[in-house]
């Protein structure tokens, strides 16, 4: 037996993003916000639970977006995140220093990549 799901629904998950579904919307999507000279959405990828693309939907820290994205992998290099601006400028957080002291957690805004990468398997002493 089927089970049908109503449109409306669809159209939830796929405007939320789907958890951890990633849905794919295309170019013209009526989920897709206007073009304002600068994007509305951020990205956290990498060693996340859940690599996704988010509606910027006012201040937010690199923490949350990670805690956002279902938190770290255990395989997440927490010391080396690296967060690439709209503007071009780069910035490499180390998270574990973050969640001790906040004054360290960077502020998030529209059109910011975050990326967390994998740990080393061959350290360097």
């Amino acid at each position: 037996m089927r089970h049908l799901l109503p449109i409306s629904l669809l159209v939830l998950i796929a405007v939320a993003g789907g958890g951890c579904c990633n849905a794919v919307l295309k170019h013209g999507a009526a989920s897709d916000p206007p073009d304002m000279g600068c994007p509305l959405w951020y990205h956290v990828d990498g060693e996340v639970r859940c690599p996704n693309r988010l509606l910027f939907e006012g201040p937010i820290t690199l923490l949350k977006v990670i805690t956002g994205g279902g938190g770290f992998t255990p395989s997440a290099d927490k010391k080396k995140v690296r967060v690439a601006r709209y503007t071009g400028e780069r910035l490499i957080v180390d998270c574990t220093s973050a969640e001790r002291d906040p004054q360290m957690d960077v502020p998030i805004y529209p059109g910011d990549c975050i990326y967390v990468p994998r740990k080393s398997k061959w350290p360097i002493w």
